[in-house]
């Protein structure tokens, strides 16, 4: 061979003077390693502003853009003046050294990114040969010139990673290098945090910067003078060849020593100023002085009975030490049911409760509703009142220092609490506590819409559907009624599934059986007509021998009157319906083959591969024999997959056994 290089061969078809055309010339052009780049940039611009202009496909081009596009065909078949060996190393050289370095810039127009080999030989010789490059145009979106620069540095790493990895070289040291001191300063700056579209992009760097290697060291400034990817990102004519010669050999201090290389800016913190770091977001929780220690009580019980009780108590509690400790105690001692609680001291706990919720739910509604003794009265200050509040819609009134509603059920002939329900904030633990104590679990774990309904008898909850349906959803119980059995794509039908299934039983008995079911279904044959087959005579002669056994006495009238006689035909004439049977069968099977088999590449169900179960899934084992709320828990142990990574059986640990079980047989109740 007496020249190995690549070489570049120009025979670029001409296609009419449209978008469509220039997108087809322009896709003539085949250079995988991206070494002509540069010069293809031109009509990528090119191209891009065609399509800003909103041109159709097939619409002619300006005579601008149709005079760029043919002086840049005609300077075209410069480009096979290109010529670049195809080996990275020199001929008889002992490499001692070899590096990677990738160059990346961007500007308003274009980015780019291009990548060298650098070879030391024993005897201090330094090669640098073109590897990879890249060439791209800006989006038609403005971006800041720092973000275009920091694209291509993520280009220039995806580059570089994808070179280490395909090359059979061992590179000792990989090299990225930027004209952007800002990028750098974003790259050595890890501890700061950065707007979403810097902080993805810098988390890619790091990722492929050598991570097992990782340090600052690794980026390094260079000049844009030096910076061969300065060529790709700005883009040359092809009658500018002369001009790429640092595109095609690497700068000039890629081939000395490493002493004189570009001297390395001091790397400072990136200033508070800048606009790509993200502004410090203080959270602060207020605390209120008005949180009594009873309302810190309310966070403390999980069932809305238990709260009641233990307030009830306190309320007797609290009557007990003030009469103690009355001065004058004018008044008898209190008086209270020695069994228990008493229905009241539960309805006045319940006022109480619901008085803490509203001080730390509505305050400023219960400043400027005055408080009244009865419903009435606070119907007429509630309407002559200005009043603007969220809960506006539901006309509030305060009687007895709770909320209630005033609505427009007044007038109605129902309950009191139910015309005037006790408001309730919308998040609140009080408030989960009466839709699934007092209301879900009473009603037998029913729907959000029957728990609502029961709920507004008493209470008004705002936001109450979504209050409901969200506070539902965690009911455990309702989880474990609802739980569905596992379910997996439908599986390829097996071998032995596919084959006609053979019964092996005498002729005798599935004609016996069949007359059987011949005469319950359509009344009894008055002659059965059969060739003289040994099977066929067992047959009659079975029957003959089952009718002696039964009760003649009984039912020979009844045998009379529907009898059966058999007749045994001669053997030629059954022969040929013998063989008309077997045509038949024969041709059965054939369209068995053609029309049916096909069709059983459907699943009818069970459609999409769903998420396998694994070990340590909390599942509830399906026993069709026992209610539900008596299957048992267990815990998945092993998965056993199918060919083709399904999971369809498990293998499950319960409190008393291990057993092995389809998925189908299993209810997943929490993920491992």
């Amino acid at each position: 061979m007496a020249n190995d290089s690549f070489g570049v061969r120009v025979n670029i078809k001409q296609k009419p003077h449209s978008r469509r055309g220039m997108l087809s010339m322009i896709s003539q052009v085949y250079d995988p390693l991206g070494f002509i780049q540069p010069f293809m940039l031109p009509m990528k611009r090119l191209m891009q502003s065609l399509c800003n202009q909103q041109l159709d496909w097939d619409d002619p081009l300006p005579e601008s853009a149709v005079e760029h596009w043919n002086l840049w065909l005609d300077h075209v078949p410069l480009l096979k003046n290109v010529s670049i060996p195809r080996c990275y190393k020199p001929p008889n050289a002992v490499i001692v050294s070899t590096q990677l370095h990738c160059f990346g810039d961007a500007c308003e127009t274009g980015f780019g990114a291009v990548c060298y080999l650098r070879f030391v030989d024993s005897n201090g010789n330094i090669h640098s040969s073109l590897v990879l490059g890249k060439a791209r145009v800006t989006p038609l979106k403005p971006v800041t010139i720092p973000r275009l620069e920091l694209v291509a540095a993520v280009t220039t790493v995806k580059l570089g990673t994808m070179i280490v990895q395909e090359l059979d070289y061992d590179v000792d040291n990989v090299l990225f290098w930027s004209d952007s001191t800002t990028v750098l300063h974003y790259i050595h700056n890890t501890a700061r945090r950065f707007q979403t579209f810097v902080a993805n992009r810098l988390a890619i760097i790091h990722e492929h910067s050598r991570p097992s290697q990782w340090r600052p060291s690794q980026w390094r400034h260079v000049g844009s003078k030096d910076n061969p990817a300065d060529i790709a990102s700005r883009g040359l004519m092809p009658n500018e060849f002369v001009k790429a010669r640092q595109w095609f050999r690497g700068p000039d201090f890629l081939w000395n020593c490493q002493d004189s290389w570009p001297d390395q800016p001091a790397i400072f913190s990136v200033a508070d100023t800048d606009l790509e770091i993200k502004p410090h977001t203080i959270c602060t929780t207020k605390v209120t002085a008005n949180d009594t220690p009873l309302q810190q009580l309310l966070q403390r019980f999980s069932s809305w009975d238990k709260l009641q009780k233990s307030i009830a108590w306190l309320s007797r509690f609290k009557d007990c030490v003030l009469w103690k400790y009355d001065k004058n105690r004018s008044a008898d001692a209190p008086s209270f049911n020695p069994v228990g609680l008493t229905v009241q001291e539960l309805e006045n706990a319940s006022k109480y409760i619901v008085q803490l919720v509203q001080q730390e739910a509505f305050p400023s509604d219960l400043a400027c509703l005055p408080d009244c003794k009865s419903f009435e009265e606070a119907m007429q200050h509630c309407c002559s009142t200005k009043y603007r509040s969220s809960l506006c819609k539901l006309r509030p009134c305060l009687v007895n220092g709770i909320i209630c509603v005033g609505g427009r059920l007044r007038r109605s002939e129902v309950f009191e609490q139910q015309k005037h329900q006790i408001i309730l904030p919308y998040r609140h633990h009080v408030t989960d506590l009466i839709i699934i104590n007092h209301c879900h679990h009473t009603e037998g774990h029913c729907g959000t819409l029957h728990v609502l309904a029961s709920v507004r008898e008493k209470y008004w909850i705002v936001k109450g559907h979504s209050a409901v349906r969200r506070v539902v959803r965690r009911c455990k119980g309702c989880k474990l009624r609802h739980a569905k059995a596992g379910s997996q794509i439908m599986g390829a039908y097996l071998r032995n599934e596919l084959l006609l299934v053979t019964h092996h039983s005498p002729v005798w008995e599935l004609i016996t059986w069949d007359l059987f079911w011949f005469s319950s279904r359509r009344g009894s044959a008055s002659d059965v007509f059969s060739d003289n087959g040994i099977n066929f005579v067992g047959a009659e002669r079975e029957l003959r021998e089952g009718m002696a056994k039964w009760n003649q006495t009984a039912i020979h009238s009844h045998l009379r009157q529907r009898g059966t006689n058999w007749h045994f035909a001669t053997a030629d004439g059954y022969r040929r319906s013998w063989r008309t049977v077997q045509w038949l069968a024969d041709t059965f099977w054939k369209r068995w083959l053609r029309d049916y088999l096909p069709i059983l590449q459907l699943r009818q169900k069970w459609v999409r591969p769903t998420k396998n179960f694994g070990v340590g899934d909390l599942v509830l084992v399906v026993d069709e024999m026992s209610p539900r709320g008596a299957w048992p828990k267990g815990i998945v142990e092993e998965v056993c997959p199918d060919g083709e990574g399904a999971v369809r059986s498990v293998r499950v640990r319960t409190a008393r056994a291990v057993y092995t079980r389809d998925i189908r047989k299993l209810c997943l109740l929490e993920a491992a």
